[in-house]
């Protein structure tokens, strides 16, 4: 469902709508994360150029497998959030406001089938990766103040 560029203040309620996996909601004004629990089978969820200041209130859409909130104002990454993603395949973060460190062993620790990783165009400063992510083959961390793995 194609519904980008639309002006749209807040996620729409898709009752009735189960069937959807793929939701495109991009270069909106989107400003809160709400109104999923009606796609169960949602796969796909780009959010990508919005007004998103946290990653939060995902639990309904445990089988998302691509998630996109790059181009938003999220400054830190939950250290429980992103635990409903354990079929996440890729995440892009890239150009937000993510400051600090980033700890993959708090951060990304249950996303074990997380491929795709792209943090790119922040200000993170530090990385700490003690943690395995076997599945992971793409890390993006260009554009970020880090003088040190």
């Amino acid at each position: 469902m194609q519904l980008d560029n639309r002006a749209l203040k807040h996620i729409p309620l898709l009752e009735g709508e189960e069937k959807i996996k793929f939701l495109h909601l991009q270069n909106n004004e989107i400003s809160k994360i709400e109104n999923l629990v009606s796609l169960p089978n949602l796969h796909f969820l780009d959010l990508s150029s919005n007004k998103l200041s946290e990653i939060n209130n995902f639990s309904s859409v445990v089988h998302l497998r691509v998630l996109t909130l790059s181009k938003n104002m999220i400054s830190s990454i939950p250290k429980s959030n992103l635990d409903t993603f354990r079929q996440l395949d890729v995440l892009d973060l890239h150009d937000n406001r993510i400051t600090g460190k980033v700890d993959f062993s708090q951060h990304f620790k249950k996303l074990q089938n997380l491929r795709i990783l792209n943090l790119s165009g922040n200000q993170i400063e530090e990385i700490e990766m003690t943690c395995s992510m076997k599945s992971l083959v793409e890390l993006n961390l260009r554009g970020n103040k880090i003088k040190a793995l």
